[in-house]
């Protein structure tokens, strides 16, 4: 029997750095959008540590906590602080379509996207 834990893709982590980009800079107003898939994706910038802590939680309850540690120079560190794999990283890949289109669709938009925000 292994004691190995599961750990998410590559591939997903990135998935929830961009959601998570994307939701934080738009305006509040339009936040709500982002979590018509039974997911919250959230996103903490704490520069005081220089980490980026994400969180995906669904009802609730987190099915996956990470930190991003960009005080390193090149790729950021990530560390897993829990991960449930589950049928919700379908839920995930709707929210990143959804994202990438709102993205592109309202890029331009500053009624929509802060202005300070770069996306």
């Amino acid at each position: 029997m292994s004691d190995e834990k599961p750990m998410p893709s590559e591939e997903l982590i990135e998935k929830v750095i961009r959601i998570g980009q994307t939701k934080q800079a738009v305006r509040w107003r339009h936040r709500g959008r982002f979590n018509q898939f039974g997911l919250v994706v959230r996103r903490r910038v704490m520069k005081r540590y220089g980490k980026t802590a994400y969180r995906v939680s669904g009802h609730f309850f987190p099915m996956l906590i990470f930190e991003e540690d960009w005080r390193n120079p090149g790729r950021p560190v990530i560390k897993i602080i829990k991960y449930k794999p589950g049928d919700w990283e379908k839920k995930l890949d709707e929210l990143h379509e959804f994202s990438e289109g709102f993205r592109q669709e309202h890029r331009d938009n500053p009624a929509v996207f802060s202005s300070d925000v770069v996306i």
